[in-house]
């Protein structure tokens, strides 16, 4: 009997083992969600849900969803410091960082997507320190001033000396703060970037002017993904989509629903 029931298990061992093999494991409902996060700072395009401050919305949040979602993939969206974030797409552990400009370094750690839209940087002063402005011509100029910047922010497109620039503010608002008690004599903003800040009340911007950085286009912004498993497709799947988007005027039509006006 013992050596019955022994034979009887090893045929059923060598019957179903093989089938058991290439069973496909369930997938779990989070599978079709593409994990994206941003620093929740950068107004209209990606900045903090009023509901919800841990969760993105926006310009580039609205692409996102509806591009894919026409592949039947959700996205969630997540707010973390800018660097974190950086460090998250990296590891994989999430798949999307949004509105980033593009750097040598950034296309070595990210896969990039064609260009979403462009800011126009600007310097933004205390009119009562400079009623007639800085005396700025040139970018040599402004090595002469005390300049601040957003921490974790691209700051390779300026023609000055970027190695004295005072990057160790978190938001726009502690920036602006520092603008007014004369820590620094020029912050770096972003003008469609600040403007939409005020008008949400984050920001204030009474009695201060904004001036051109010497030498300094407008900047252009991107969505990367990982570089680990799946960001290629997701890369490619965006790219079309957006193509898609701007063809059918749809990305039009979001960027006039945030209040800005596209050529």
């Amino acid at each position: 009997m013992f050596f019955k029931n022994l034979c009887s298990r090893i045929l059923f061992l060598f019957l179903f083992f093989p089938l058991m093999c290439v069973v496909p494991i369930p997938v779990s409902a989070a599978d079709d969600t593409i994990r994206i996060c941003n620093d929740g700072e950068w107004p209209p395009y990606g900045y903090k849900d009023p509901v919800n401050d841990r969760r993105g919305i926006g310009i580039t949040i609205d692409i996102l969803h509806e591009i894919f979602r026409r592949q039947n993939l959700k996205i969630e969206t997540t707010i973390f410091p800018w660097k974190r974030c950086e460090n998250n797409v990296k590891k994989g552990e999430y798949q999307v960082v949004t509105d980033i400009s593009k750097n040598p370094e950034r296309v070595k750690t990210f896969l990039v997507s064609d260009p979403l839209y462009e800011v126009r940087h600007a310097f933004y002063y205390d009119k009562t320190r400079y009623p007639d402005g800085p005396p700025i011509t040139t970018a040599e100029d402004v090595n002469r001033f005390s300049v601040g910047a957003i921490f974790g922010y691209d700051l390779n497109m300026y023609k000055f000396d970027i190695t004295k620039i005072d990057s160790g503010t978190k938001t726009i608002d502690s920036l602006l703060k520092k603008l007014r008690r004369k820590y620094i004599d020029l912050a770096i903003g972003y003008v469609g970037v600040c403007e939409a800040l005020e008008k949400m009340g984050k920001i204030n911007l009474t009695g201060l002017e904004r001036m051109e950085i010497p030498g300094t286009p407008s900047q252009v912004y991107h969505v990367m993904f990982t570089r680990k498993k799946g960001g290629e497709k997701l890369l490619e799947i965006f790219n079309k989509g957006l193509e898609e988007l701007k063809s059918e005027g749809y990305y039009q039509k979001v960027f006039r629903k945030y209040g800005i006006p596209l050529k």
